[in-house]
């Protein structure tokens, strides 16, 4: 038991984790965070690249508009071959200016003067171009100093040297310019960019966690509702009020829950209409059957049911329970002579006169042909015998005033449960059979008990 408890709780959770990373809430988070952070990697990315580009193209100009300065400047001195000037003025200028170095060689490309601790990005001659074409801005790094440098070869002005004699070029200079600072700066931005990024991807996160989920949630609520709905519960409706697509579909899913709802009362109603005239049918066609077509009294088999269930009752509660038996004299004779019509006639005045005199609680029934029984439940002898009279009287009066033909005359047996030796159904009609046999025998239209003759 313990075995299949566990199993039952691991296949819980990893169901549980399996809804989770199947999701819309955790699928769209993971969406959202992913593209933000494509976004955010891409635009860092461009921004770094823009950055770096902008830092270099600041350096280049930096040395050209000073090397082109420069350069104006050294004309005269480097015409007239003043080493002395031109390297203090080169070491004034690495001393308090941008530059890393500074070269300068004459017109064949033999230097004469240099400043600062980086010689250059080659051996060669600056005339010869061996870092590039002159004028031209080289980015080259240094081995041994560990710094990238940007340098540019620059031809030194023609110089007039007077007596109307124009010098061609006086020489060259060389300007380099350290990268360090500004890739210092730069890699300083690119931390502070990444921060950013990693900082706005913690942010965004929960934030996409939320804002998915406030999407999301509603779309459980209204799975919810429809579970329980199809689920039998016709009064699930979904509480959600915004007015965007989410709210609208909440909106349309409560109408069609209050259409279906109007409709299943609407069949609950119809059924309940169906099964109440069902069951009125059901009781007209049962009595229908328990009823004999000719008189509308109860029927033989009907009799027999209600005979035991009242002698059932009686057993159990000790009262009495009383049975007349009836029959029309000399019916036989009344159909010959008179014809049938006139004989149906006769057995529907006599069910007419048994009805009539009837209390509510009895039973009476068409035994066969033209012998009638009653039932009276906690009824005695004594009673049976009012009745009895009460019938016959009916039956003559009927008579006088609808029948034109002779007169018929009624005998009647009676037999109470309480007189019978073996009280039982068979008995309670056997001895009122025997009674109604005297009652023939003793001159007929009379009534007889199953142990007096009146």
């Amino acid at each position: 038991m313990t075995v299949i408890s566990t199993q039952s709780g691991t296949e819980a959770w990893h169901d549980r984790l399996r809804s989770t990373l199947l999701g819309l809430q955790f699928r769209a988070t993971v969406l959202v965070v992913a593209l933000i952070f494509v976004v955010t990697t891409l635009l860092c990315g461009l921004s770094t690249r823009m950055a770096w580009r902008m830092a270099g193209r600041l350096d280049r100009d930096e040395v050209m508009t000073g090397g082109r300065l420069l350069a104006g400047t050294l004309a005269k001195p480097v015409g007239e071959g003043g080493r002395g000037s031109i390297q203090a003025t080169l070491d004034g200028l690495i001393e308090g200016g941008p530059f890393a170095f500074l070269t300068v060689s004459d017109f064949q490309g033999n230097v004469i003067a240099h400043a600062g601790e980086v010689v250059g990005p080659s051996s060669g001659s600056l005339r010869d171009g061996a870092d590039g074409l002159i004028g031209a801005p080289v980015e080259w790094s240094s081995r041994d100093k560990g710094s990238r440098f940007v340098s540019v070869t620059f031809p030194v002005a023609p110089w007039h040297a007077g007596d109307g004699v124009d010098t061609p070029v006086a020489g060259y200079l060389r300007v380099g310019v350290d990268r360090r600072a500004t890739i210092q700066e730069f890699d300083a931005t690119a931390d502070l960019m990444v921060g950013s990024a990693i900082a706005i991807l913690l942010l965004v996160i929960p934030l996409a966690f939320l804002g998915v989920r406030r999407v999301s949630q509603p779309l459980r609520v209204m799975a919810s509702a429809a579970e329980r709905f199809s689920g039998g519960d016709l009064h699930a409706r979904v509480d959600i009020q915004s007015r965007d697509e989410i709210g609208l579909l909440a909106g349309r899913f409560n109408e069609m829950a209050d259409r279906v709802q109007r409709k299943q009362e609407e069949i609950a109603s119809l059924n309940s209409q169906l099964e109440r005239r069902v069951k009125e049918r059901t009781a007209q066609l049962r009595e229908l059957a328990a009823r004999d077509p000719l008189t509308g009294l109860y029927n033989r088999r009907h009799f027999n049911e209600e005979l035991v269930r009242r002698l059932a009752e009686a057993d159990r509660f000790g009262s009495d329970v009383t049975l007349l038996m009836l029959d029309v004299d000399d019916f036989k004779n009344v159909n010959d002579t008179l014809g049938h019509p006139y004989g149906d006639k006769v057995l529907g005045a006599t069910a007419r006169s048994i009805l009539t005199a009837l209390r509510a609680t009895d039973v009476a029934a068409r035994f066969g042909g033209d012998e009638f029984v009653v039932l009276m439940p906690g009824a005695g002898c004594a009673d049976a015998h009012v009745l009895a009279a009460r019938i016959i009287d009916r039956f003559e009066h009927d008579q006088a005033t609808d029948f034109e033909g002779p007169a018929v005359t009624l005998s009647v047996g009676i037999s109470c449960l309480s007189r019978l030796a073996i009280p039982s159904a068979n008995a309670l009609i056997q001895a009122a059979d025997e009674a109604l046999y005297n009652a023939k025998g003793l001159g007929k239209n009379r009534v007889v008990s199953a142990d007096l003759a009146l």
